[in-house]
């Protein structure tokens, strides 16, 4: 039993980094048979993993089609990005009642390379810094749920490694006031391109999709140069 537990940690580990690091896109279909075999598992492990995920809502069961990564509406990215500047203001105003007590180190080396790990790491250290446990829960799903559309609508916003770069030097040097404003303006960014960018995620998966139809009837598979 402790065995077939252990399996299934790391099984849903794997998994779930799989699905922050970009591997899934929005729309992407999960195989769990897939999975089975890529971790020399039987599907069991593989299935309690993939339940854990359903319901911390990363994943999402389409009937007969089966599991799948969310693809965002409108209203709830809206939600999702208005509930994110709110937990991060009041972690703010809470770092500033406690003082130093609940400080937490930001991985800066991981927005060098990927600014999505950056954005991920820095939110999560603000929300720590408040030191209010659920606050910081919070922040972490979130992050979840925004990474994989997050790596998806690099495409779409520009400047993003001198804006987070500004929200960590001025996180570092504890200008909280400051700090506030820019996260304001970071998010208000976000809202406004809402559509275009679930548009661009529909495109995506749209294209994904049209693709695969095209290599199931036999034709081989577009290449990067042939999209472009």
């Amino acid at each position: 039993m402790h065995a077939e537990r252990s399996k299934s940690e790391i099984l849903y580990g794997g998994v779930k980094t799989a699905l922050l690091s970009g591997r899934y896109a929005p729309g992407d279909r999960i195989d769990p048979a897939a999975l089975a075999e890529e971790f020399k598992t039987s599907p069991t492990p593989v299935l309690y993993a993939l339940h854990r995920l359903l319901g911390e809502d990363l994943i999402e069961h389409h009937g007969r089609d089966g599991l799948h990564l969310p693809i965002l509406l409108e209203f709830d990215l809206r939600d999702m990005y208005g509930w994110m500047q709110h937990l991060l203001l009041t972690a703010c105003d809470a770092t500033l009642e406690n003082g130093d007590e609940f400080l937490g180190e930001i991985d800066l080396e991981s927005s060098i390379s990927d600014i999505v790990a950056g954005t991920k790491a820095l939110f999560e250290s603000i929300s720590y810094a408040s030191g209010r446990c659920s606050l910081h829960r919070a922040v972490v799903h979130l992050n979840e749920k925004l990474s994989p559309l997050r790596r998806l609508k690099r495409r779409l916003l520009f400047n993003n490694a001198e804006e987070l770069d500004d929200l960590q030097q001025k996180w570092l040097a504890r200008d909280l006031s400051a700090l506030k404003i820019s996260l304001v303006t970071y998010h208000e960014r976000r809202l406004r391109a809402v559509p275009s960018i679930v548009a661009l995620q529909t495109g995506a998966f749209n294209a994904r999709m049209s693709e695969s139809m095209t290599f199931a009837d036999g034709d081989p598979p577009a290449t990067p140069e042939s999209r472009h």
